[in-house]
């Protein structure tokens, strides 16, 4: 038998179906590398190697399985994410409609289910609709399936919770995110640690030192907001410490998140058994067994996800465990109990070392939320690039945790005789049930596994990375396995105590993480910042905040080496702390890291070839500047003519890209200073200059002169 041969209309046929499985699996690649992210988007990352690892592993991925015919997505995450990959969608209708009847044989939804891809494909139009009559002889109404099982509904209604919060404004996710990562274990420690002293003056140091920690919260979102490589690099604490304070700076603070982690991780494992051991009457170490056969599974999965939408319901589960408990402590409220106060100095009381040693390492720990403003400015700029709704947000978040936690205080200080709350060597829970009974067991549980088991998984997954970062592969799971035989240790010989490791923990890394080294990256931003936030308290970094913040944080450090802590290693742990942070302060100004800077960004729309430029000097827009730019191909160049300066002594300009669906990218280009070429690298390029005229012309992927 004789083959026909082929038509014309069999080659545009065979042209366009492999047009179509080109753009089938861009779609599919960009939806699963977009749902990979979203997956780890709060994850509490305690070194860049993690979040990079995580991008490598889906690298690895993608190429073994090019020779597939698709990436394994689902069809909510097509849904969710179709603005993100419509650029890469077909155009003409006959495309459309054949890449609409691939989704739906491989994928079950309703019309109703996928608007956002019915908008981005075009499939309630005549001409998509008719191309699909056309190819397939059937109306396009086909490719949806009519009923859904209940698991297929479920999945579906998640998925919109899940986009819905997500995608909530801007401020409302920079709130949610730092109250719900703020307010969280060390809320089980402060009543404890509270009861030395009595609610009431327990609830005025917690007013003082967290209206310090919404300066300190704001000014690292302010410093966020200022970072070109947190705005298009994605960089998180670590990179942005490095690119303003310095190599010495960033050791110290690896070294120090390492060190939280690790203790922290201790305290979670500590305050989990000990909770779930009065809930349930098995023994602690059973409990630390168990969470710790948890971790392992988890972590050989890699991780636990942590979405901003789980984040965000973890969180208002716990703070809502944290209100109802609360209320019902007021329902068994002791005025004597309430009324409670041993101050130093007080009617002739001696000063106690232990006690204030105590709280002031425990109200840090619990006001700690500041790691999450590096989630939270991943999440927010690339929707609301002024940074008003990162600092509000954030700002405002910590205020909220300061009612929080003195509504709480009163609640459980009033209800339990303070002897009965400073005996207590695991969490506030446990003498709490017993004033509360089954209500307080059944809360308590729940936030035992939300607030100190999912943490303990998130940090033991940062430890792992952190170690296999520094030494070989295998050693990752060395701190997590002996995070657990100590605690195993401590459980069996009856020396466990969750305040007390939470109080070393807050008092010699917080003054730190939380302190001081938001203050310093507040000044090297608003001297060296790329990009102007729209919204920035001159006060905020003003010589006498910053001083005296400074001096508040290393004074209290000095004060516990020399004063408070008696027992000697603590003492040298102390000060040996305040000289590190000498140190690295003098390494910094030394360093020139303090130094104000000219900065330009060039960014290229790779959609249009068009050409953006940002210009600032000293963190503030650079007035007098001349630009000239060309932003037409082929030539791209842009000329600026810098005014003297004399406090400004460095050039700093970034080369990169933006694609379509607003991910940016390093690009290679020439750059030259008074005609003299710098050196480019990863998009990066810098030179001194000193304060009289200047001219800087830069040009993306092309030469110069």
């Amino acid at each position: 038998m004789t083959e026909r041969p082929l038509s014309r209309e069999d080659l545009l046929a065979g042209l366009s179906g492999r047009r179509v499985s080109t753009a089938l699996y861009a779609v599919q690649t960009r939806t699963a590398e977009l749902a990979g992210r979203a997956r780890h988007a709060t994850a509490p990352a305690i070194c860049e190697g993690a979040v990079a690892q995580r991008e490598r592993a889906f690298l690895s991925a993608l190429a073994a399985g090019r020779d597939r015919a698709g990436v394994a997505v689902t069809a909510p995450q097509l849904e969710r994410y179709a603005p993100q990959w419509a650029h890469l969608a077909p155009t003409d209708p006959d495309s459309r409609a054949e890449l609409a009847r691939r989704l739906g044989d491989t994928h079950r939804f309703r019309a109703s289910d996928v608007p956002r891809i019915r908008a981005v494909l075009d499939l309630d139009g005549a001409q998509v609709r008719a191309a699909h009559a056309r190819r397939h002889g059937r109306d396009l109404d086909t490719i949806y399936t009519p009923v859904l099982t209940r698991r297929e509904r479920l999945g579906w209604w998640r998925s919109r919770t899940s986009r819905r919060l997500a995608e909530l404004p801007p401020f409302w996710v920079a709130f949610g995110l730092t109250l719900t990562e703020t307010v969280g274990a060390g809320t089980l420690a402060l009543p404890i640690a509270l009861a030395g002293i009595g609610p009431l003056p327990g609830v005025v140091l917690i007013a003082v030192l967290g209206l310090v920690n919404v300066l300190t919260v704001a000014a690292l979102a302010e410093t966020f907001t200022r970072s070109g490589a947190v705005r298009w690099g994605g960089a998180y604490l670590a990179r942005l410490v490095r690119e303003l304070l310095g190599p010495a700076a960033t050791a110290v603070l690896t070294a120090a998140l390492f060190v939280f982690c690790l203790v922290a991780l201790l305290a979670y494992y500590v305050g989990f058994s000990a909770t779930l051991a009065a809930v349930s009457g098995i023994g602690a170490t059973w409990w630390a067994a168990v969470l710790f056969v948890a971790v392992l599974a988890l972590l050989r999965r890699g991780g636990l996800g942590a979405t901003v939408a789980s984040a965000l319901v973890v969180g208002a589960v716990n703070i809502g465990a944290v209100l109802v408990l609360s209320v019902l402590a007021f329902g068994h409220l002791d005025t004597a109990y309430l009324t409670h106060a041993r101050l130093p100095f007080a009617d002739g009381g001696p000063l106690d070392p232990a006690v204030l040693g105590l709280v002031f390492g425990v109200v840090l720990f619990a006001f700690f939320g500041h790691t999450s403003v590096a989630n939270c400015a991943q999440v927010v700029l690339h929707r609301e690039p002024s940074g008003r709704s990162l600092v509000a947000g954030a700002a405002l978040a910590t205020v909220t945790a300061i009612a929080v936690y003195a509504l709480w205080v009163l609640a459980v200080g009033g209800a339990i005789a303070p002897q009965r709350l400073a005996a207590e060597p695991g969490t506030a829970l446990v003498p709490l049930a017993e004033v509360l009974g089954a209500p307080a067991l059944v809360l308590g549980a729940v936030f035992a596994v939300l607030a100190m088991g999912m943490a303990a998984v998130h940090f033991s997954w940062g430890l792992v990375n952190q170690v296999r970062e520094w030494t070989d592969r295998r050693l990752g799971l060395v701190p997590v396995a002996g995070v657990f035989v100590l605690v195993e240790v401590l459980l069996v010989t009856g020396r466990e105590s969750f305040t007390a490791q939470v109080g070393v923990l807050g008092t010699a890394t917080l003054p730190l993480l939380a302190g001081v080294f938001p203050m310093l990256l507040l000044v090297a931003a608003r001297r060296r910042g790329e990009c102007v936030p729209g919204w920035r308290p001159g006060w905020l970094g003003s010589a006498v905040v910053v001083g005296a913040l400074y001096v508040l944080f290393l004074g209290a450090l000095a004060v516990h080496g020399l004063l408070i802590w008696e027992h000697p290693a603590q003492r040298v742990l102390a000060l040996a702390v305040v000289a590190v942070v000498a140190a690295v302060t003098v390494a910094v100004v030394r360093g020139g890291r303090l130094v104000p800077r000219v900065t330009a960004g060039l960014r290229t729309d790779a959609e249009t070839g068009r050409v953006h430029l940002e210009l600032t000097a000293a963190g503030e827009p650079l007035t007098g500047a001349a630009p000239e730019v060309d932003c037409a191909p082929p030539t791209g160049v842009v000329t600026v003519q810098i005014p003297p300066g004399p406090a400004v002594r460095e050039v700093f300009v970034r080369l990169h890209r933006t694609d379509p669906d607003g991910r940016s990218r390093p690009q290679p280009g020439l750059v030259e200073l008074d005609a003299r070429p710098l050196p480019v690298a990863d998009g990066i390029a810098s030179g001194r200059i000193g304060p009289g005229m200047h001219e800087l012309r830069l040009i993306p992927g092309g030469r110069i002169g």
